[in-house]
């Protein structure tokens, strides 16, 4: 994994913009999904593409993942001389030699480990697939290589292949099994350190061998392929590596793209190989928009993919439900970051609350995730997100409205809703209108996660979609233009709905301001900011003009690629965003303003 929050930038739209006064017709409910990147040029046979499809179909209806770090790293557990904020990248992190970091193999003695109560806790949490490492950065191979015997069965007193464990315990669980694999290799005296993360290398050669290290490389994956039955997906990792390099073409990325395709084709493959594979992998954010490829964003519980004995700061069942149903939303899965304890203990005994939380939210709630496809409308939704299968819209409520009505930006088609946890299906009253769909909802969420309405639908070509978004197409005036940009960097393009148009301030700007006007007064209660794809924005404030008077009711550091404000409601015309400070010329994607 990259060490660093990594910053994604915004993917493309679908579509084009939607007339905020002017519905326009809705897409089909069951329309298509987000393409895979190069599925088409793979060069499969006809029976390798129908396993192919099959493997995708899987991946697509699983959504839910758990990424397992588990390796010598897990030993020190975070902690070397003083220090407590390390992980997997323990080894580079201490610029530690490899005949020092071998070390920890000897220490690394799992006896705790049981594959069977991993799955089990796994499964009871309603995840669908395991991610875990085979071999990371450190070149450590976690499963019985007749490469190297730098291994888990011939370096450490344990003397045990986990992945043999984890494939049975797997088998007929419910839970597939997937691998990571380590493109880079700090301990294999074959890897150039020129191409390593930092040119660091625990055991550098100045005769290293690129071509020699390729065939090692790919005879470890022909292995991990070859003994442990059938594989969800390959999760390969460049850590950010190989720097201004050509990658693909220096690992053979095609043949060994190939080789899975010939051995397991069902199996499918990330994008870090650098060549177009089946899914992309944003890390630790979640793509703005809709999103024309399918993804899987992963994040971890805490701050660390490795287990850290000191980092108590997991995240709650709240934020990971809530981020997973946005990703199924767009089309996407979220893969769930735990390092396994040393001793074999997985999960660590502070997350299992955390996961039993999910688990219980997912058996009841189950539905409008697996085997969801994304949101059919482009409209951002100020109260959570929606998913959708066949007839059936899941509408995500985070934020109950205080009014108990539920406004869904579409016109007409809606049979009936209920919420999804009420087992009798008692029908919650809809009405429609040129405003849009209103839900009339109990007056206390019932699920302080996330409540799920389910709206069903009698015939979705009559359905329109409508904008909730007050801003939409308003006139907007800046502080500057970027001179000679105007058409590409237009200031129309903050209000147009689209985080893939942008407007930039003249280039030498670091400070800038935005207003809206509503052309009426407008009770506002939420916003959406987006300054995707760059992320300028370091300092900001959002202003109304009330009474005359300039009137703060938001204030932050960074926007990224959606960023959500809650504010007590205020009744103003004119909203103003300040960009107080940015890292560049600032520029904002989106301007959205909700409320009545």
């Amino acid at each position: 994994m990259i060490k660093k929050l990594s910053f994604i930038l915004a993917l493309a739209l679908l579509g084009g913009s939607v007339q905020a006064d002017t519905p326009a017709t809705s897409p089909n409910i069951s329309a298509g999904l987000p393409p895979v990147a190069a599925v088409d040029s793979y060069g499969l046979t006809t029976k390798e593409q129908k396993e192919h499809e099959e493997g995708l179909k899987w991946f697509r209806d699983a959504k839910f993942g758990v990424f397992i770090h588990f390796g010598l790293y897990s030993v020190p557990a975070g902690e070397w001389k003083g220090n407590t904020g390390y992980a997997e990248w323990f080894q580079i992190d201490t610029q530690m030699p490899g005949a020092e970091y071998a070390k920890f193999a000897q220490q690394f003695n799992p006896t705790k480990f049981d594959a069977k109560q991993w799955v089990k806790n796994i499964k009871k949490a309603g995840i669908k697939y395991i991610v875990i490492t085979t071999k990371h950065h450190d070149g450590f191979a976690m499963y019985n290589t007749k490469l190297e015997d730098y291994n888990v069965v011939k370096a450490t007193p344990w003397a045990h292949d986990p992945m043999k464990d984890l494939a049975a315990a797997c088998k007929g669980s419910g839970v597939k099994l997937c691998f990571y694999y380590s493109l880079p290799d700090w301990h294999s005296t074959d890897f150039p350190a020129q191409y390593s993360q930092r040119q660091f290398h625990g055991n550098p050669n100045p005769n290293a061998d690129m071509e020699k290290y390729v065939m090692y490389m790919k005879g470890q994956i022909h292995e991990i392929l070859t003994q442990y039955g059938p594989i969800g997906a390959l999760w390969f990792d460049d850590g950010g590596a190989f720097g201004g390099v050509d990658k693909a073409t220096l690992i053979h990325a095609k043949e060994i793209l190939d080789e899975v395709h010939e051995l397991q084709p069902r199996c499918v493959v990330d994008d870090r190989l650098g060549i177009p594979a089946d899914y992309n992998t944003p890390e630790q954010s979640i793509p703005s928009g809709h999103p024309d490829k399918l993804f899987e964003t992963c994040l971890p519980l805490n701050d660390h993919w490795g287990y850290n004995k000191n980092d108590h700061n997991w995240k709650s069942p709240k934020t990971i439900v809530q981020d997973l149903a946005i990703c199924a939303s767009k089309g996407g899965n979220f893969l769930l970051g735990i390092g396994a304890v040393a001793d074999g203990t997985f999960p660590p005994v502070e997350a299992t609350l955390d996961l039993d939380t999910i688990g219980q939210w997912l058996k009841v709630n189950g539905d409008s995730i697996y085997g969801t496809t994304a949101n059919p409308f482009k409209m951002w939704t100020p109260w959570g997100c929606i998913t959708q299968k066949r007839n059936k819209l899941y509408l995500h409520v985070f934020a109950w409205p205080a009014d108990s009505q539920l406004v869904v930006p579409l016109q007409n088609g809606v049979e009936s809703a209920y919420l999804l946890a009420d087992l009798k299906h008692t029908a919650l009253s809809v009405t429609s209108s040129d405003q849009g769909t209103t839900v009339a909802l109990p007056a206390q969420a019932p699920d302080p996660i996330d409540s799920v309405i389910v709206l069903e639908i009698n015939d979705s070509t009559k359905m329109t979609e409508l904008s909730l978004n007050l801003a939409q197409n308003k006139p907007v005036d800046v502080s500057s233009t970027w001179p000679g940009r105007e058409d590409e960097l237009n200031k129309s393009h903050i209000t147009d709905g689209d985080t893939g148009t942008l407007w930039a301030a003249e280039p030498a700007a670091r400070t800038a301001w935005v207003t809206v006007d509503l052309q009426k007064e407008h009770v506002v209660t939420s916003a959406m900011l987006s300054d995707a794809p760059y992320g300028r924005t370091q300092s900001f404030n959002l202003e109304a003009q009330v009474g005359g008077q300039w009137k703060q009711i938001a204030e932050g550091t960074t926007l990224g690629e959606e960023l959500h404000l809650s504010f007590p409601p205020v009744t103003a015309q004119i909203f103003r965003l300040n960009i107080l400070q940015a890292s560049d010329t600032p520029t904002l994607a989106e301007f959205q303003l909700f409320g009545k």
